[in-house]
C-alpha cells in the first residue's frame, strides 16, 4: 500500500470518527407551557446567570422561566422540577419535586446569605391549595412552632388509615419521613432508603 492510499485512508477513519461522535446527546427534558416535550440540556445550577436549555437546532440558550415552562427534567431524569404557585411567595415557583401522586411533595431549596441553607417542604393533594409542612422557617405560614402545620398534614393523611396510623405513631417528623409517609400514602409501599 502506498503512502498516499494510507494517508487517505487514515483521514477516512478519522473523519468517520469524528462526525459519528458530532451528535448531541440530550440527557434532560423541557414540557412548555404550550405542551411541547423539548429533549435538551440543562444546568440546573448555573455559576452565573439563570438557568436555561438547550436543544438541537439551537445557536443558544433559553432562559427557563415559569411563563414559558412548566417543568423539567435534569441530571438525566433524577431532578424533576415543576413551576407551582407558593401563596407565601405571592407568585408561581420551580419546586423541585420529590413525590407525586395523590399527595405531591415539593422541596424549595434556599441559600443565606450567611453561608448556611435550608429545605423547605410544600404539599398539595389534588387541587387543593400548596402549604407549608416542614419545622417553621424562613417560609412558615403559622409564625411561630404551633401544631397548625401537623393538623393540616394529618388532615390530608385521614383518607388512608395506614398512612394517617404511622403519621400519628411519630412524635417528631424530619424530612426524609415527611417524604417516606406520603411515598408510602402515595404507594402503598415503604420508601426504599
Amino acid at each position: 500500500m502506498t503512502n498516499h492510499l494510507k494517508a487517505i485512508l487514515i483521514f477516512g477513519v478519522m473523519f468517520t470518527a469524528l462526525t459519528s461522535n458530532a451528535q448531541t446527546r440530550y440527557w434532560d427534558l423541557v414540557i412548555t407551557t404550550k405542551g411541547d416535550t423539548i429533549h435538551c440540556n440543562i444546568d440546573p445550577e448555573p455559576l452565573f446567570g439563570k438557568t436555561k436549555y438547550i436543544g438541537p437546532g439551537m445557536k443558544k440558550g433559553v432562559v427557563i422561566d415559569t411563563t414559558t415552562v412548566k417543568e423539567y427534567f435534569t441530571t438525566g431524569f433524577t431532578r424533576h422540577s415543576k413551576a407551582v404557585y407558593v401563596p407565601v411567595l405571592k407568585h408561581t415557583a420551580f419546586l423541585g419535586v420529590a413525590e407525586q401522586g395523590k399527595i405531591n411533595l415539593y422541596y424549595l431549596n434556599i441559600s443565606y446569605q450567611n453561608g448556611t441553607s435550608s429545605r423547605e417542604l410544600f404539599v398539595t393533594k389534588g387541587n387543593d391549595q400548596l402549604f407549608h409542612v416542614k419545622e417553621p422557617g424562613l417560609y412558615d405560614n403559622y409564625g411561630s412552632k404551633t401544631d397548625k402545620y401537623k393538623a393540616d398534614l394529618a388532615a390530608m393523611l385521614k383518607d388512608n388509615p395506614d398512612a394517617y396510623a404511622k403519621y400519628a405513631a411519630q412524635k417528631k417528623i424530619n424530612d426524609e419521613q415527611i417524604k417516606a409517609l406520603i411515598h408510602f400514602y402515595n404507594t402503598g409501599q415503604e420508601a426504599k432508603q
